[in-house]
Parts: structure tokens; sequence; C-alpha cells
């Protein structure tokens, strides 16, 4: 299983406006339910609100990895967000967040879960691959990057 079987370029905004965490949650969260018009806006903030509680998930240098499970879901959602200017995120190393895979799921699909967070830290592992896609000026170029490495883990 690879990322890009659950990411499209259509899920990633780059450009985030939001300078906070819980302004970034609801910028992704609006940016998802206009695509998944059948997801619950206030269901999947109330969600990654009660999961975030419980332990921050700015867990790499510059990324997030939001998740929450929603009954509202089918499946798996797999958004991207990407800020040039970052994100105060209360991260474990203090510093600024720069990228943001937020999942989203169905309670069914605890095994993919684990399987998505593993491919996103092994990708945040490397350096250099945040640096690009952080970098990154569309979405497409995001994906591609993320395509890119992808094949080197």
């Amino acid at each position: 299983m690879k990322l890009s079987d659950f990411l499209f370029p259509a899920d990633i905004k780059v450009y985030l406006e939001s300078s906070k965490k819980d302004e970034v949650f609801k910028e992704l969260v609006e940016s998802i339910t206009a695509t998944h018009h059948e997801l619950s806006k206030d269901e999947l903030l109330r969600e990654l609100q009660i999961r975030e509680k419980k332990m921050n998930t700015g867990i790499f240098p510059g990324l997030a990895v939001p998740h929450a499970y929603s009954s509202s879901i089918h499946d798996t959602v797999l958004f991207v967000g990407t800020s040039s200017s970052g994100i105060v995120y209360d991260s474990f190393d203090g510093n600024a967040v720069y990228i943001v895979f937020m999942i989203l799921m169905s309670k069914e699909n605890t095994e993919r879960h684990l399987q998505l967070l593993r491919e996103i830290s092994l990708l945040a592992q490397n350096e250099r691959f945040r640096s690009e896609a952080a970098a990154k000026k569309s979405a497409q170029d995001v994906f591609d990057t993320v395509c890119r490495y992808e094949q080197i883990i």
C-alpha cells in the first residue's frame, strides 16, 4: 500500500492561510468537505480535536499527522496541506509545521490507518522530502514529490 493509492492532487491544498493548529483543522476540513460532501464538518472537527487532546500529532520536524475516526466516513480520506510561512502547532520539538497529512477514516479501517501512518512516518524521516514538499507551489507538484519519494522508501 502506498500513500498515492489514497492521495490525489485534488486532495492537496498548498498555501494554507491559517497559521495556528485549530485554524488549520478548520481550513482543511472545509477543503475536504468541499469535495467529500457526505462528510460532516462538525463531526470531523470534533473528532480531530478530541484526538489532538489525547496526544499532539506534530510528531515530526516540520510535519504533523492529525488523524481521527468518523462515523460519516465509509473508507479513508487522506488530505495534505502545506504552508510556506509555518503553522504554530505546539509540536514536540517546539518548531513550526509546514506540511500536514490529515487522515480521516472509519473505525473499520484501523489496519489501513496504521499502514498510512507508517508510510507517512517513512516519508517524514527524510529531511529532503520535507523541505521539497513544503516548497512546492502546486498540488500536482506536491503529489509528484510524494510519489517520487515513495519509490525511494
